[in-house]
């Protein structure tokens, strides 16, 4: 089982996604667009309903620079000893159907290839460090995300740390919640 994922981002920003969900989404909604980010960003209603939905979480205002993105649970205790948390945002809904959530920078959404990423596990080694993956179960989540400063072995310094909760039914995010108010950045 893979826990523990690196990425370099060349975008300031991750999301975190299902690639069999979100290529779902896409096509039930008649999106044709290569530009998912840019499609999402000017449909609104479609793309705060890909986030409602569990489709697809994006992080903004990441700097450009290498990233662990984690289980919890997957390090040692000395992973953290001198790790400082910086937050932890919690109650994102995120549907799980392919055993496998992909870590990426913008570029996956920018440059959308279904066929890439829907055959991830064989397609993640011609990756360009952009993207990884974490291996979880299939099922119906409500995600935290803790960022870290300081960490240890075997992490790069930077991480984030991810724990998916199983879930009846998906997490209704707050009113007051945007992605846009949530400071995600631990650099």
């Amino acid at each position: 089982m893979k826990k523990v994922a690196k990425i370099e981002i060349f975008e300031p920003g991750i999301v975190i996604f299902d690639p069999v969900v979100l290529n779902d989404f896409v096509l039930s909604n008649g999106v044709d667009a290569g530009n998912l980010f840019d499609f999402f960003l000017s449909d609104e209603t479609i793309g705060l309903s890909a986030v409602e939905k569990g489709v697809i979480f994006p992080a903004y205002q990441i700097p450009e620079m290498e990233y662990s993105v984690f289980l919890k649970g997957a390090g040692q205790e000395s992973s953290f000893n001198s790790a400082a948390k910086r937050f932890c945002y919690s109650g994102i809904p995120l549907v799980v159907v392919s055993g496998l959530v992909v870590i990426a920078d913008l570029n996956a959404l920018m440059d959308w290839d279904s066929d890439f990423f829907l055959n991830y596990r064989e397609s993640c080694v011609d990756s360009l460090g952009n993207n990884d993956y974490l291996d979880v179960a299939n099922g119906l989540y409500d995600l935290s995300i803790s960022g870290f400063r300081g960490l240890g072995e075997p992490f790069v310094s930077l991480g984030y740390e991810l724990e998916f909760k199983p879930v009846g039914q998906l997490p209704k995010l707050q009113n007051d919640a945007s992605t846009d108010d949530w400071d995600f950045s631990i650099a």
